[in-house]
């Protein structure tokens, strides 16, 4: 299957620490990886929302944005229960 790449901009409350180095999530079904990462700090000095980056394999690229949507929803909905 085809490698794709897409990319997300996550609006909340939550970002990390200044200065983090992006959190890197790998995945096995399908094979994955989520780059999570704060976006730039705005002129107030405030982080605005995270920018997620999820690299995977798709069945087609007109599959990809809700494949992906759905792959990154279930990893936020994991890392929300464990923190």
């Amino acid at each position: 299957m085809p490698i794709y790449r897409a990319d997300f901009d996550v609006s909340g409350t939550v970002v990390l620490p200044n200065d983090s180095q992006p959190v890197v999530l790998h995945g096995d079904d399908p094979v994955s990886e989520i780059i999570i990462r704060n976006a730039a700090v705005d002129a107030s000095g405030f982080v605005p929302r995270l920018d997620m980056q999820v690299i995977a394999t798709a069945e087609t690229i007109e599959t990809v944005a809700h494949a992906f949507r759905e792959l990154l929803a279930q990893q936020l909905d994991i890392l929300t229960f464990v923190t």
